[in-house]
């Protein structure tokens, strides 16, 4: 399969998972049996995604452009252009834009299998 994701319709959401402000979505194709989304997520200056406990999946999140922070199980880490972040099963997470410019990532969410 290829695509050009430029080409998949931004959608807002207000309050992502309980965030600041608002994000736009670009569902993308599900490549893979296990993976239950794959989005492209854009983030304005001031707005965040809540934090969030993934119960049932686990989430991998690619930093494509921009400055942010990325809060993992309450612990505050930078998260910038090439990072990729990891958050399993059980834990918790969120994404907060803390510059003046978009912050945008890659984000994976694969199904746990036999855990």
């Amino acid at each position: 399969m290829k695509f050009n994701y430029k080409d998949i319709e931004k959608t807002r959401v207000d309050h992502l998972r309980g965030g600041e402000n608002f994000v736009y979505i670009q569902k993308l194709p599900v490549l893979l049996d296990n993976m239950k989304a794959y989005n492209i997520i854009t983030i304005p200056s001031g707005s965040s995604i809540g934090v969030h406990t993934h119960e049932e999946d686990e989430e991998i999140i690619y930093c494509l452009k921009g400055v942010g922070t990325l809060l993992i199980d309450g612990i505050n880490n930078p998260f910038t252009e090439g990072m990729v972040s990891v958050c399993k099963k059980g834990r918790n997470h969120s994404v907060i834009n803390t510059s003046n410019s978009d912050l945008v990532v890659l984000a994976v969410i694969n199904n746990c299998k036999g855990e």
